[in-house]
């Protein structure tokens, strides 16, 4: 390490000078670029691009099989990665983990999730890490609370995941949104605006699905009285019954307009998607297949997976468009089907499996620097290797294909050594625990979701996130988007939180009513649900909204007259 160190150094000096300047070390401190290099050093290697140096780290998912560098040289080569390579890169000294801005150690505590559950450990301390960080950090990591928010979802929503990790994801939802200060900060940055995810309306849905489990109806429960007495506590400081409109009751009609939209389209799409095609070609002319495609992605949670899957696979202008828009570097291939899978219904007949291996293969090969026919050989006999191994119909005396077998056709089928012995071997090891083609709607996707696939999701999107340039790149703090959205929250709080109510009591009222009615004779239960119901009818008496507190009443009522 001692003589490698001093040679990368200078590699990697050069390399910052030519392309990027320093992220490594403390801010303001260039000493070490301002030096120059000794008259006797040796001649530098001839200069690489930054993405050259990856492979002296551990990647997300793909590795070749050469040993990692010592410990000392992997931090020389951390410091002069560009942010979006850190983020890929999943070994980070810690030094330079404490000098790197909050996104990248918030990838390295996802990381540490995805290694608790690949090891069959409990997730709740990384869990409890991610929220801290994201607590501790709010300010610099505005910009990455849906995707964090997305990811206690997944959380809630994995059936392969412990009880004890599903709890810690419904008590961190109460961290991320619990205090009033948190959730008016985040519906004025988010909800209320139509360019930006939702935060608190899936959010919401999470936790209301959570009450309907038995082993997480308690933890759920408890989280939504928490909001809704944060709401409640925003209305009394707020005065909001006087305030009627404002900037951002104009804000959440719009988001709710842009919805209404959205919905109007899907229903177009679902009802007949050929239809649909021929008139955006002849709208968009050109570039109609990437924009279709982008649409799809935008727009998948409002879309039928089977109408999504019909279009793509009959044209395959649109599905290499679609499944181009996925960020596959680093993702073995078998969960990469998956990826790609999660808006559309897969394939059925045998040609349109074969166009999709194709585009899928294709697009893996070229983000992992493999021959994209090779890919799509090995994308296809991933389908194959599944079809045997999960035939629901097995023939009486006929074994499953063994690893080596696998291992043998598919050498025969490419040449030697153009994929890594381990990546075919991990490819086996994970088809083996499930199908690559099944059809399962959205909801059993993420619940059969494992916390790995999960944290794998929201690395890829936190890389493409600092890629685009939505996130600061060096402390500082949430963009000017993201400052300028807050601004008005020294104002007009009555308005905000009367739009906090428009979006919120629906579901709080579903979660609720449904809570006590599947509390049976727990008392302490019911008491729990009873208390959310009185703190709706009293959010609804503040602002004055007769009907919504009428709907509160009467699923009191209902309770009651259970009871006796």
């Amino acid at each position: 390490a001692p003589l490698v160190a001093p040679h990368l150094e200078m590699t990697c000096s050069k390399l910052d000078q030519a392309e990027q300047p320093r992220l490594g070390g403390e801010p303001g401190d260039d000493s070490e670029s301002s030096q120059p290099p000794p008259e006797a050093a040796p001649a530098a290697p001839p200069a690489l691009p930054c993405s050259a140096l990856r492979p002296f780290l551990t990647p997300l998912g793909i590795g070749d099989d050469a040993e990692p560098l010592p410990g000392e040289c992997r931090a020389h080569v951390w410091r002069f990665l560009t942010l979006p390579d850190q983020l890929y890169s999943s070994e980070v000294s810690l030094a330079g983990r404490r000098a790197s801005p909050a996104v990248v150690r918030l990838v390295g505590a996802v990381r540490l999730l995805a290694s608790a559950s690949a090891a069959g450990r409990p997730g709740t301390r990384a869990l409890s890490g991610i929220v801290e960080l994201v607590a501790a950090e709010r300010g610099q990591l505005l910009p990455q609370i849906p995707l964090v928010v997305s990811l206690l979802n997944s959380v809630l929503r994995c059936k392969k995941a412990c009880t004890p990790t599903r709890q810690c994801g419904v008590e961190s939802l109460a961290q991320v949104l619990g205090s009033t200060r948190r959730l008016s900060e985040t519906f004025a940055l988010y909800d209320c605006d139509a360019r930006r995810p939702d935060v608190l309306g899936p959010a919401l849905e999470a936790l209301g699905w959570a009450a309907s489990q038995a082993a997480l109806r308690r933890g759920a429960l408890e989280v939504l009285v928490g909001i809704t007495r944060s709401i409640v506590a925003g209305l009394r400081e707020a005065g909001a019954a006087s305030t009627q409109t404002g900037p951002w009751a104009s804000s959440w009609a719009e988001r709710e307009q842009e919805g209404k939209n959205h919905k109007e389209w899907a229903h177009t799409f679902n009802r007949d998607q050929e239809e649909w095609w021929r008139k955006h070609k002849e709208c968009v002319g050109a570039d109609a297949a990437g924009e279709a495609a982008r649409m799809i992605q935008e727009r998948s949670r409002a879309l039928d997976r089977n109408a999504v899957g019909a279009l793509l696979c009959k044209h395959k202008d649109i599905l290499q468009a679609f499944v181009d828009l996925h960020d596959l570097e680093g993702l073995d291939l078998a969960p990469a089907f998956g990826f790609v899978l999660h808006s559309m219904s897969p394939p059925g007949e045998a040609q349109q499996v074969d166009r999709f291996c194709e585009c899928l293969g294709g697009s893996w090969g070229r983000a992992n620097s493999i021959d994209p026919e090779a890919a799509y050989i090995f994308a296809f006999s991933l389908v194959m290797l599944s079809t045997d191994l999960h035939s629901a119909r097995p023939v009486a005396g006929y074994e499953k294909m063994t690893y080596d077998q696998f291992s043998k056709n598919l050498r025969s089928a490419l040449p030697k050594g153009w994929l890594p012995e381990h990546m075919v071997r991990h490819s086996y090891d994970q088809i083996r625990q499930g199908a690559l083609l099944s059809a399962r709607s959205p909801g059993q996707l993420q619940e059969q979701e494992g916390l790995n696939e999960a944290c794998v999701r929201l690395r890829l999107a936190l890389r493409r996130q600092v890629a685009a340039g939505q996130a600061a790149v060096r402390g500082g703090g949430c963009g000017a988007a993201e400052q300028a959205a807050l601004h008005p929250l020294t104002g007009a709080l009555g308005d905000l939180w009367r739009c906090v109510w428009a979006a919120s009591w629906a579901p709080l009222l579903g979660a609720f009513s449904a809570g006590a009615h599947a509390a049976g004779e727990d008392e302490q239960l019911q008491e729990v649900a009873l208390r959310g119901l009185q703190l709706g009818c009293e959010a609804s008496a503040l602002l004055g909204e007769a009907d919504r507190a009428e709907a509160f009443c009467m699923a009191l009522q209902q309770l009651s007259c259970m009871g006796c």
